[in-house]
Parts: structure tokens; C-alpha cells; sequence
């Protein structure tokens, strides 16, 4: 066989048996949506000087354990932010609760509500708060 045709048939079966391109899945996520409008009517919220967050007992959003929720572009009174989960977190429940930050003042909901991580995009339902814990 001349050595060209060699090389040719090497490259060929190289290319065929390397492994193709992983195919890498999406991260989870769940999209959290609050509309803090009561909060801003009553006088309890004050964008400029709170935060909306959410917090979980038994998952980390981040460095300070929070997410940070932010003000929708669609909706001046809806509050919404995006947190992705590892894949391992698949079909597993997180314990949450909104809550509002002022001064390192935490209110909280005097209740916990809970998701179950799906193997795709969650976008939750716009929420609002219950009761308070002062």
C-alpha cells in the first residue's frame, strides 16, 4: 500500500473511532417571580432602600446563601431572578422563602414554600407574600 494511502486510511480510522463531541445538557434552572406591589403600597418595601431575596435552609444560591431578586422589565412590581442548579440537584427539593433584607434586617415569611429541580427551565408562577415574621 503506498504510504499516502496509508496515512489517508490511518486519519480515516482515527476520525471515526475518536469520540464525537460530548453532548453536555443544559444546568437546570428555576426562575423565582414575586410581585412585591402590597409591600410597596403599605409602605414594607422600598426598592431603595430594600432587597427582595430569596433564601433556602437547604441549598446555597451563593457566597451569602441568597438570591437576589431584581425588577422585571415587563412588570415594575414583579421581582424575578434565575438560579441554576448543578445536575445533581435533578429531582430533588429545595425549602425557600422570600424574604426582604433592610439593614442587615432580614422579614421573612413565617412559612416555607418548596420546588422540586426538573431537568429543565422552571419558571414559577408570580408569588406574593403570606404573613410576615418580624
Amino acid at each position: 500500500m503506498p504510504a499516502n494511502h496509508f496515512a489517508i486510511l490511518s486519519l480515516l480510522l482515527f476520525l471515526t473511532a475518536a469520540p464525537g463531541p460530548a453532548s453536555v445538557k443544559a444546568q437546570p434552572q428555576v426562575t423565582f417571580q414575586f410581585d412585591i406591589e402590597s409591600e410597596l403600597k403599605n409602605g414594607s418595601f422600598d426598592p431603595d432602600r430594600h432587597e427582595l431575596k430569596v433564601r433556602s435552609n437547604n441549598y446555597s444560591f451563593s457566597d451569602s446563601g441568597f438570591l437576589v431578586l431584581k425588577q422585571s422589565d415587563d412588570k415594575s412590581t414583579v421581582y424575578t431572578a434565575t438560579a441554576r442548579f448543578p445536575r445533581s440537584m435533578i429531582d430533588k427539593e429545595i425549602y425557600y422563602q422570600f424574604v426582604i433584607v433592610s439593614n442587615n434586617r432580614i422579614i421573612k415569611e413565617d412559612f416555607t414554600r418548596y420546588v422540586q429541580i426538573m431537568d429543565n427551565h422552571l419558571i414559577l408562577g408570580v408569588l406574593s407574600f403570606g404573613y410576615f415574621e418580624l
